[in-house]
């Protein structure tokens, strides 16, 4: 039986010369399977029919109506991983229709369904250096040190943090009846210390997470207040990626990577949930 997961681009190429620079014309078949399901593919129903509709939308040179139905799927999918695919898929579309708010914010949303997919988050690397969001090493290392936990789940870290534990917690059990010498119970001391601290790490990381938000039009206007007429304090570029505030009157109050907090009209920018 397949495997479904098939995006319709391997890999998004997008070099400096030009932006749209082709990826593979014809995009695999609608899935039958989710990957994340196929132990229990006997019960699953298969995709809508409307997938083949974004298929030949995408096939025809028609991006922008592929990307905008393979996002109202995802959107109606429940699983996770189905979801994860058709995000990709509308990114991978969005981008060849030069929309580069709206592949940044797809990709970005198939990557917190699906934190392990490489295709995804390969893609989303190439989108950033193409919009000049490149990083430096030093960048590039604090970043991932900080997105170790967004590798995983909330509940994939909830349940390695409680594995942890619970094996921590069986070593010293041990130690204490004799069965075990001293470095049994170091190791054990020092697994539930890491337990006990990659929780609330893990939980931070993936709260700052749901306050994110990314910049969807091709440039938006920071204010120091929700009017049109109040002062200006910064602009920003599609793709950009901000916090999430508050939302008051249709605009919203967003702050940017460097720590800039202005009103921006609340269309004008998507959060990831």
């Amino acid at each position: 039986m397949r495997r479904v997961a098939l995006l319709l681009a391997a890999a998004l190429v997008l070099p400096a010369a030009a932006r749209a620079q082709s990826i593979p014309a014809d995009p695999s078949p609608p899935p039958e399977q989710p990957a994340a399901a196929a132990a229990t593919a006997a019960t699953e129903a298969p995709p809508p029919a409307d997938f083949a509709g974004a298929v030949t939308a995408y096939r025809d040179g028609r991006y922008g109506e592929a990307a905008s139905a393979f996002d109202a799927l995802a959107r109606r999918e429940a699983d996770r991983g189905r979801a994860a695919v058709l995000h990709a898929n509308a990114g991978t579309a969005a981008a060849r229709a030069e929309r580069w708010g709206e592949a940044s914010w797809q990709l970005r949303r198939a990557l917190e369904l699906a934190p392990r997919d490489r295709v995804a988050a390969s893609n989303l690397r190439r989108l950033r250096e193409q919009l000049g969001e490149g990083e430096t090493e030093a960048q590039h290392f604090t970043a991932t040190l900080r997105g170790l936990p967004l590798r995983l789940t909330l509940h994939e870290n909830a349940w390695a943090a409680s594995l942890a534990a619970t094996a921590a917690l069986l070593l010293l059990a041990l130690w204490r009846t004799g069965r075990a010498g001293a470095r049994t119970a170091w190791c054990a001391t020092a697994l539930l210390l890491a337990a006990l601290v990659w929780w609330p790490f893990a939980s931070s990381a993936w709260a700052s997470e749901s306050r994110r938000a990314v910049v969807i039009e091709p440039q938006v206007t920071g204010r120091a207040e929700p009017d049109t007429g109040a002062e200006v304090l910064f602009r920003l570029s599609q793709g950009a990626v901000v916090e999430d505030a508050e939302e008051r009157r249709g605009w919203r109050l967003i702050e940017t990577e460097a720590g800039a907090r202005g009103w921006v009209p609340a269309d004008e920018v998507r959060p990831l949930q």
